[in-house]
């Protein structure tokens, strides 16, 4: 799946030494659009993941369900035709 192999892609990429503040971030362009993960130390030094596609930042679920392909999902189908919607596009 394109999240678990972005999350193993930052967390590798972070130093274990890694300091508040420090970032890492990796995207791949899937079905036209992009989709990021930001893997980041807050400032209380917990290690925290961001989501995104097409540059809106969203929740790890909501990314999942954007991002399957099961077509008779109707959680999936909610939640890309809100994505189309929000985009502008049709179905």
């Amino acid at each position: 799946m394109v999240i678990e192999q972005l999350e193993a892609q930052v967390r590798a990429e972070l130093p274990a030494d890694a300091r508040a503040g420090a970032r890492v971030r990796v995207a791949v362009v899937h079905e036209g659009q992009e989709v990021a993960v930001v893997y980041r130390v807050d400032r209380n030094g917990k290690r925290v993941f961001n989501y995104y596609c097409a540059g809106v930042r969203m929740e790890r679920p909501t990314l999942l369900m954007l991002l399957c392909s099961e077509g008779a999902c109707p959680k999936a189908q909610e939640v890309q035709q809100r994505w189309r919607a929000f985009n502008g596009r049709a179905d």
